[in-house]
């Protein structure tokens, strides 16, 4: 790996690091929807002033599709 200098550099080491909190922040989040998910489970409905289930819920339908698409 060659090291990186000026600019260029500290916007890549910065992608990464935000990269990685990124995913931190995400993992917390999913542990969030777990408990809730738990707390909530006779009425699930009650998790959406924590949550927005159609945006979580939109990115999994987006990736399954995107995962069905034939290679072209």
């Amino acid at each position: 790996m060659r090291p990186r200098h000026g600019a260029e550099g500290d916007v890549k080491d910065k992608s990464n690091i935000l990269e990685q909190k990124r995913k931190k922040v995400c993992a917390e989040m999913y542990g969030n929807l777990g408990w809730l998910m738990y707390v909530y489970r006779h009425n699930l409905k009650q998790i959406t002033p924590y949550l927005d289930m159609g945006v979580i819920k939109n990115k999994v339908r987006r990736k399954k599709h995107s995962d069905e698409q034939p290679a072209e």
